[in-house]
């Protein structure tokens, strides 16, 4: 949360009280601003009232998903048991809310086109962390 105005980010009309932004906001920097506003009237003596506004920077979709690592290199034997559980994938996205929810596909060249597939049920709303298993459920057919 940015407190005050030291970045500059807003500027007030000081006849309006209109706010406007004075540069692109990104959320994911600073998600909300406080901003402390006065307003004195022109009387002798001056008298003021002070108010806080809070500004929350509301996310879109402009952060890309990121692998952590970039490439991943697995070994399994060859007698593993169905459903065995070759992987973790480690991939976030520093959106939020829907914007930042991960399907899972796999493609590959060595791959038929008919055995591209996602996994189902993986994802933030089911509580599932992504895994890349031996079972999965074709693209075309539902989940």
């Amino acid at each position: 949360m940015q407190v005050g105005m030291p970045r500059m980010d807003f500027l007030i009309n000081s006849s309006s009280g209109v706010v406007v932004t004075t540069t692109e906001l990104d959320r994911e920097r600073i998600p909300e601003y406080q901003l402390r506003v006065v307003a004195t009237d022109a009387g002798t003596p001056t008298k003021s009232s002070t108010s806080t506004l809070t500004i929350r920077v509301l996310d879109v979709n402009d952060e890309t998903p990121t692998f952590f690592p970039t490439v991943y290199n697995v070994s399994v034997s060859e007698d593993v048991p169905r459903d065995f559980r070759v992987v973790w994938l480690n991939c976030t996205d520093n959106d939020v809310g829907l914007n930042a929810e991960l399907s899972y596909f796999i493609t590959s060249a060595a791959l038929p086109p008919a055995l591209l597939c996602r996994l189902p049920g993986v994802g933030p709303a089911s509580g599932e962390r992504p895994t890349l298993a031996t079972r999965a459920q074709p693209l075309l057919e539902p989940p």
